[in-house]
């Protein structure tokens, strides 16, 4: 999609977005970049901008649609991306800032990334027009739980008869006040299950609905109702010794998060 300049001032310059979407119809990337025309050259810092803010627009946009229910707080709190400025002339070396919010995405960083590349030597001759940069969306980071489903009293009180792959569905908490989200809760099952196993009734026992609270607290979920994919990996940064592995049909490929 051409965006035409209607003057040759910086934040008009003319440029072109690409969008590349998941087979699922989720957003993967968008990428920006400057189209040469003849007697136009540019200060690098109002350039950089001037793509920071168009990438940041199109992210917000296409969030939104895919995600109606997200409001640009929570965009701007739990998207997570990659920023990759990709040298078309110099067979697709890149450079790549990971795990950024959108805060992240703006000139200076695009800045200090090019500037980078052109102080290390081997890119001293790179042009701006060499140049597109790539806002590569996380998908863990859209991911996110509030789903009760609940187990049948026989599955609960028989550890064999669970998903032995995991934990996809629980018994409500008795003496739940409503604070404990599904993603404490689920993980809760599973570190008792291997800790506790002779457990019986576990919705019904108001010591393990404190080892979820007690769970769900050390994680700091921004929102422990609506905890994303990408915030599960809080769990194996205070539980150390776990593997958490998350198999998700939006993504093809497993999330592992390891501890130490």
């Amino acid at each position: 999609m051409e965006v035409p300049a209607a003057n040759r001032r910086n934040h008009q310059a003319r440029t072109v977005l690409d969008h590349v979407y998941r087979p699922d119809g989720t957003l993967e990337y968008i990428g920006v970049r400057l189209v040469r025309r003849a007697g136009e050259r540019f200060a690098n810092v109002s350039i950089f901008e001037s793509f920071a803010k168009k990438l940041r627009s199109e992210v917000y946009r296409n969030i939104r649609i895919q995600l109606p229910g997200w409001t640009d707080y929570r965009i701007r709190q739990r998207l997570r991306m990659s920023l990759i400025m990709y040298n078309r002339n110099n067979e697709g070396r890149t450079t790549t800032y990971n795990d950024l919010k959108m805060s992240d995405i703006h000139g200076d960083t695009m800045l200090n990334m090019f500037e980078r590349a052109t102080q290390e030597g081997s890119e001293a001759e790179l042009d701006v027009y060499d140049v597109e940069w790539k806002v590569w969306v996380n998908p863990a980071s859209l991911i996110e739980g509030a789903t009760q489903i609940e187990t049948t009293p026989e599955q609960d009180a028989d550890a064999e008869k669970m998903n032995t792959a995991g934990i996809v569905k629980y018994m409500k908490l008795k003496h739940d006040d409503g604070s404990i989200g599904c993603a404490a809760h689920a993980i809760a099952i599973g570190i008792d299950m291997k800790e506790r196993p002779g457990r019986k009734s576990r919705h019904l026992d108001p010591k393990f609905t404190e080892f979820c609270k007690t769970l769900q607290e050390s994680m700091s979920f921004d929102d422990p109702k609506f905890a994303t994919v990408f915030e599960l990996k809080k769990f194996v940064q205070v539980y150390k010794h776990y593997r958490l592995v998350i198999l998700r049909a939006a993504i093809h490929t497993p999330i592992i998060y390891l501890g130490t």
